[in-house]
Formats: C-alpha cells, sequence, structure tokens
C-alpha cells in the first residue's frame, strides 16, 4: 500500500516537474523578449522631449480634485492636507468601504509624499468610478455592493493584460510604497490598541480566557506580559503587537489566496518546495515570477472578491477571540450603523481587510519576504529598530552604548529580496521594528 502510495506521489511530482520546465522555458523567452524591449525604452525615455511630455502628463495626474465625482482617481493618495475626505474612521483609508470588503488597495498614509505622482486608472473601464459608503464623493448605488479598488500592481492596469510586466516594475517605487502601507498598518494597530483596548483591569484581565493569556504570553514574555497589560502607557502596544503577530502570522502570507484554487495551490505549493536559500538566483527568479503570475491571474477570476470578503471574516472570526477580550465595554456596545456591528469588531476587520489587500499586492510582484519581530532582551540595533519607548529615550547611538535591551517588539523587521533581475537578488529592509525599550542590566 506504502509502495503505490509513493509511486502515486512520484507520478504526481513528475508531472508537476514537467510543468514548471515548461513555464521555466516559457519565461526564459519571455525574459529575452523583455530585455529587448527594455532596451528600447531606454532609447525612448533618454529623449529629453519624451522626458518633457512625461514631467507635463505628471503635474496634470496631481491636480486632482479630493472630492466630487471624477472620472479616475489617484490609487496613491495625496499629500496629507490635500483633498482629505470627511468622516472617515481612522482605520479607514480613503480608498476603503466599511461594509463589506474593506480593505484598500492604495496607501493612504497622511503624511507620507510618494514619488513619482501616483498612476491613473479609469476604474472600471467605462469611464465610472464606482461610489462606496464612508467615501466622500458620493453615495452608494441602489442595488450595487461595493468592490474594492484595483490593486495599484494589477496587470490589467498597468500593462494592457500581461501579467509577466509586473516582473518589470521599479523595485525601488514597489519598496517605497510596501514600506509607506507597512507603517500605515502598523499605525492603525496601534490606534486600534489606544481607541478600543486600553483600559486595565485588574479584574478582567486577570479572568482573561486560558487561550488568550497564553497569546499575550506568547507574543511578549511570561515575566513582562502582565505589568505590559497592567499600564496604559504600554497596553496599547502590547495589544497592537498581538495583532501584528497575527497578521503575519496569518494574513501577510502567499498563503492569502489558499483555497481558491486547487490546482494553483498545489502549483504554488510546488514552486514554494523547490526554493532553498542555495537556489541559484536565474532559478529563483524565473520560479518567483511563475509564482506571482500565477497569483495575478487568479486575481482576475470571478468570484476571487466574494472568496476575499469570506477570508477576512475567516480570519477576523480567530483574531477577535484573541482581541475581543482585550476590548473595553464601551467599543463592544457602541454599534456602527454601517455594518450593525460592534465599532471595535468593525475597526479590526478593516485593519484585517487592509492587510490582505497589502498580501496581494505584496505577493502579486517577484519579492522574497522575512518578517521577524525584535526578541526580548534583543541588543538594540538602530540599523533595523526604532524606539518608541515614552521612558527610555536618546539617541540612538547612545542606547546603543547604554546596552539598551527590547522591552517588546511592537512591530517587525520586513525584508524583501529582489528577485526582478534575473542574476542580483537584493535583499533590503521594507520595514523596521518598532521596540519598547529597558536599560542593559534590567529585568
Amino acid at each position: 500500500m506504502k509502495l503505490e502510495d509513493s509511486r502515486a506521489h512520484i507520478a504526481q511530482d513528475t508531472v508537476l516537474i514537467g510543468g514548471l520546465q515548461e513555464k521555466v522555458v516559457e519565461l526564459q523567452a519571455l525574459v529575452q523578449k523583455q530585455k529587448v524591449t527594455i532596451s528600447n525604452q531606454s532609447k525612448t525615455i533618454s529623449d529629453p522631449r519624451i522626458i518633457r511630455k512625461q514631467s507635463q502628463q505628471q503635474q496634470q495626474q496631481q491636480q486632482v480634485p479630493g472630492c466630487g465625482n471624477g472620472a479616475v482617481m489617484p490609487m496613491t493618495p495625496q499629500r496629507h492636507g490635500q483633498g482629505q475626505c470627511q468622516g472617515l474612521s481612522p482605520f479607514e483609508s480613503p480608498y476603503s468601504t466599511r461594509s463589506g470588503f474593506s480593505g484598500a488597495s492604495g496607501a493612504s498614509g497622511a503624511g507620507v509624499e510618494y514619488s513619482p505622482p501616483p498612476p491613473m486608472f479609469d476604474i472600471n473601464g467605462n469611464g465610472f468610478v464606482p461610489q462606496f459608503p464612508g467615501q466622500c464623493w458620493g453615495q452608494p448605488l441602489p442595488g450595487v455592493n461595493p468592490l474594492p479598488l484595483p490593486s495599484i500592481w494589477d496587470p490589467l492596469a498597468w500593462s494592457n493584460g500581461n501579467p509577466y510586466a509586473v516582473a518589470y516594475l521599479d523595485p525601488t517605487t514597489c519598496i517605497s510604497e510596501f514600506s509607506s502601507r507597512l507603517r500605515e498598518l502598523w499605525t492603525k494597530t496601534e490606534l486600534f490598541g489606544q481607541v478600543h483596548a486600553n483600559v486595565p483591569s485588574i479584574y478582567k484581565d486577570s479572568h482573561l480566557d486560558k487561550r488568550v493569556k497564553e497569546y499575550i504570553m506568547s507574543v511578549s514574555d511570561r515575566q513582562g506580559a502582565s505589568s505590559l497589560l497592567g499600564s496604559p502607557a504600554t497596553r496599547f502596544f502590547l495589544v497592537a503587537k498581538a495583532i501584528n503577530a497575527f497578521l503575519v502570522r496569518d494574513v501577510l502570507k502567499v498563503t492569502v489566496i489558499k483555497g481558491f484554487d486547487a490546482q494553483a495551490d498545489m502549483e504554488i505549493g510546488g514552486i514554494k518546495k523547490q526554493l532553498f536559500p542555495d537556489t541559484p538566483t536565474p532559478i529563483r527568479h524565473i520560479m518567483v515570477i511563475a509564482m506571482t503570475t500565477k497569483i495575478q491571474t487568479l486575481k482576475t477570476k470571478p468570484n476571487f472578491i466574494e472568496f476575499c470578503q469570506q477570508k477576512t471574516l475567516d480570519h477576523m472570526q480567530k483574531l477577535w477571540h484573541l482581541i475581543g477580550p482585550l476590548t473595553h465595554p464601551q467599543s463592544n456596545t457602541t454599534i456602527d450603523p454601517l455594518t450593525g456591528n460592534s465599532q471595535a469588531w468593525t475597526d479590526l476587520s478593516a485593519i484585517v481587510s487592509e492587510a490582505e489587500m497589502l498580501a496581494l499586492d505584496m505577493y502579486s510582484i517577484p519579492f522574497e519576504y522575512r518578517s521577524e519581530f525584535p526578541a526580548v532582551d534583543e541588543a538594540f540595533d538602530p540599523a533595523t529598530m526604532v524606539n518608541s519607548d515614552a521612558f527610555v529615550m536618546g539617541d540612538p547611538a547612545v542606547l546603543v552604548g547604554s546596552d539598551c535591551r527590547v522591552r517588546l517588539g511592537v512591530t517587525p523587521v520586513v525584508r524583501a529580496r529582489d528577485n526582478s533581475d534575473c542574476e542580483v537578488g537584493v535583499v533590503r529592509v521594507v520595514s523596521m521594528g518598532n521596540v519598547l525599550l529597558r536599560m542593559g542590566g534590567h529585568k
């Protein structure tokens, strides 16, 4: 029986490897074609007349009204204070909806400046911008379900439907965009902790479900969890860490699309099994592009939006069992009129949904990611960490010299390996880790 199973697995793996080898040949041919195209484009771009024309087009794109109806809109927000919508929850980006699928494709980070200016897209192909509740450009159409706006890396928007063109986007721009969106996501989880869960209660916290207690201790440490949870100065940081840890473990993964298409799950799983730390860069380049291409294809299939909505609900139900007991009663008795749920549930759902949209975009380009939280008692490293502690302050060099140690790693250090170049796989820090500190030698 075991021999038959082994033969069946071998046959299945042989078919899978054969399919991957065919894709490798196709992608190699595509890479050669794209090199020729890029070479021609470089010659065209070097023409100063073309540069001036592009500059004029970018200036026109920046002149977009913040509120009101229009045919096109920027997928990345404007600078802080320009055209901001009124009446949005702080957990909502300007392009997210608070009913149904709440995630935002673009970043809304206030105070963040983007260069170059954001691209302008015709949202649904006919010049009409759908109107979502909670947004300033109008009321929803009767009988029309709100849908998320296209991803900023949507190949149908970027490249006339060529899913491979995503591999040739500017890596620096991608890193900058994802860095901004991750910072915004971490800011929202911290704000959630401040608004909905920053009222310590000795009685309530001591009677938390065992599963919740174990989870809180697992994301901090058994010695420090109680003091962090019991102080208004640190409780919201610990709640934010609990949310962030869940997002990193369960949401910000390529598995965000798992369950939608069994064949795609098998192919992506097969590719991941073939990726090792010592895999040659050219082979890694081809295999990662094959994986991102498959994800891009799934995003254009029917019912994918409904799948994402259900995925958000599934994640929310798991996360709420861990975070809900930490929220204060007022957040659970205040009902959001748009969703019918408690305000805490609505705001946390918006965060989860936004994280899912971010994951879809992150894994739709040929990057690999690694997220690690600074460990408790790890030495402070200003190259990868940002001090968020209100009591242990000072110049980063002074903190290092004082042997400051991590008390709590609130956000992860996120690194990205750029596989868009078939010869050089550059690893960059996308998001630094926010930490609480203690002086060296003190527990």
